[in-house]
């Protein structure tokens, strides 16, 4: 059935990837655009908190306003107004950082990102957006919360007020360290998933294998004189003609066995007879497409265990096999699973025959060393048998890795992003430490006078703190694995992330915060108890 779809959609709404490179996700621009959502909430939380922890020094500030006459809309319009202007001030720093670290970024994601601050309207847009956005959310619950003090309280004297206990401070805490463990979590287990996809067993060799496509009707045609010249050079082990190269096997056609009718499809691919030589592929029982055998030719199939097995047969040697477009004939052999897809799927039934003139790739197996040696003769073979055609290879092995180009993507980004969510909510938390410890530094003193020692001192101060974060990570386990469970189902073959994936993760989160927490520590120890009490 025939489909149309705009140019413009095909890269990331398409399920049919491109010979060059494979289609890109729309689902991962939605998750990279959440996550840069969350990381700028976090921001937005620092700046609240520093807000709200600048709440007795400005209370004075806003009672004296109001009783000039200030009402609570000119206040909240004072507080917005001072955060966005530090968000517009941020933004062109943030302009300047982008084109800073973008090259170090394009090479670690493989992309060519081009900024155009001030020649896109659409990205213009987004950024003076953000910043007013970035402006509201930051200072509006404070703005909101100290407008509606009213002169009377605030001029009794007392810090204590809608802010008593930093209880909103602490909630912002959580939810800055619950976003990092989240991040650093799904970074962990993303890493994982691509490790397990390079090391898994794929039922066939990748490596040391060059392909040069036949793109040409002139090239198909003198595909067999073009292998048995190169073959001729004693670097070069083996080589095989087929139709779609191991893991792009893209194509079915309906099938039928034993009189059975046309009523199933199967995954195919046309080879010559050195197909299983050339991938290292395994025969699980019977014989290989052999050229002393005439019959071999459209009448001769390999099938692949998971079909022998969907079939049911106990014994599919000589069992009659028949395929469209092809004569009827007779399954000479069954060849181990392999992936002749990506990870992303299950291994179905697949058969394999011969079809001449049905090739469009010639993989060549070399032995390792020397190898621009061997492809420049293969280059010079190729310019005898086809001067006319222009040469082209690639690397077998990196083929495949376009495969999984989108998660690889993903990875990288991700330890970009994780690691930026770690640097806020530790600068959060360093501004955080330090008010708190101010706001203590009468009751550290006194401590001291009695003979507390600095050990004591740093537990008093970093204890609520490492509570906070344990509870940030605890809340964010089930979530982040929730999150992680859904992306990997992505996968017909995934790992099961283990406890140990969020231990080490949590222990990560939990030392930046303790570093963090622990220098306002002991420099709250470390201090004069005669600074602190001279007025008391």
């Amino acid at each position: 059935m025939l489909v149309f779809q705009p140019l413009s959609e095909i890269h990331l709404h398409s399920d049919m990837g491109g010979e060059l490179e494979p289609n890109g996700d729309v689902r991962y621009v939605y998750i990279f655009s959440l996550v840069g959502f969350l990381i700028l909430l976090m921001a937005c939380m620092n700046y609240t908190n520093i807000l709200t922890a600048r709440y007795a020094e400005r209370r004075k500030e806003i009672g004296v306003r109001k009783v000039l006459g200030a009402d609570r809309f000119a206040i909240v319009r004072q507080f917005v107004g001072e955060s966005t202007v530090t968000a517009a001030l941020s933004a062109v720093g943030a302009v300047a950082l982008v084109e800073l670290v973008l090259p170090a970024l394009n090479l670690s994601i493989d992309r060519e990102l081009i900024p155009a601050f001030g020649w896109n309207f659409e990205l213009d847009a987004v950024l003076v957006v953000s910043v007013l956005l970035t402006g509201v959310i930051s200072a509006g619950y404070p703005s909101i919360v100290l407008s509606s003090l009213r002169p009377v309280q605030v001029f009794r004297g007392s810090v204590q007020g809608p802010f008593a206990g930093l209880s909103v401070m602490r909630l912002l805490v959580v939810l800055q360290f619950l976003i990092s463990t989240g991040l650093i979590v799904s970074t962990a287990i993303i890493s994982q998933q691509l490790e397990f996809i390079r090391t898994t067993r794929i039922g066939f060799d990748r490596e040391h294998i060059i392909v040069l496509p036949l793109r040409e009707k002139a090239s198909r045609n003198a595909c067999e004189l073009l292998k048995s010249r190169i073959l001729q050079n004693t670097a070069v082990i083996s080589a095989a003609a087929t139709s779609v190269l191991p893991g792009d096997v893209e194509y079915y056609t309906s099938v039928m066995w034993n009189g059975s009718g046309f009523a199933h499809t199967m995954d195919y691919i046309y080879a010559d007879e050195d197909f299983l030589k050339t991938f290292g592929i395994e025969l699980a029982e019977g014989r290989d497409f052999s050229k002393a055998i005439a019959g071999d030719m459209n009448a001769a199939y390999l099938l692949n265990e998971t079909a022998a097995n969907d079939i049911g047969w106990k014994d599919p040697i000589g069992q009659r096999f028949t395929a469209s477009a092809l004569r009827e004939g007779t399954v000479i052999g069954v060849v181990k699973d392999f992936h002749y897809k990506s990870l992303h799927e299950r291994i179905k039934p697949l058969f394999v025959a011969l079809a001449s003139g049905n090739t469009n790739y010639l993989s060549i197996r070399i032995r390792p060393g020397n190898t621009p040696a061997v492809i420049s003769s293969i280059r010079d073979e190729w310019g005898k048998v086809l001067p006319q055609s222009p040469f082209e290879f690639f690397f077998f092995d990196r083929h495949l890795d376009r495969l999984y180009k989108s998660d690889n993507r993903l990875g990288a980004m991700f330890n970009w992003l994780a690691g930026l969510a770690i640097a806020i909510a530790c600068l959060g938390l360093f501004g955080l430490a330090f008010i708190s410890t101010a706001r203590k530094r009468r009751e550290i003193g006194i401590r001291k006078v009695f003979g507390a020692s600095p050990g004591a001192i740093v537990r008093l101060v970093s204890g609520e703190f490492v509570a906070l974060v344990m509870l940030a990570n605890l809340i964010a386990w089930p979530l982040t694995l929730l999150v992680m469970n859904r992306w990997l189902e992505g996968f017909a073959y995934r790992i099961s992330p283990g406890i140990w994936v969020f231990v080490i993760s949590s222990s990560l989160i939990l030392f930046s915060a303790m570093c963090v927490v622990v220098v306002q520590a002991l420099r709250a120890a470390s201090a004069n108890p005669v600074d602190s009490l001279r007025y008391e």
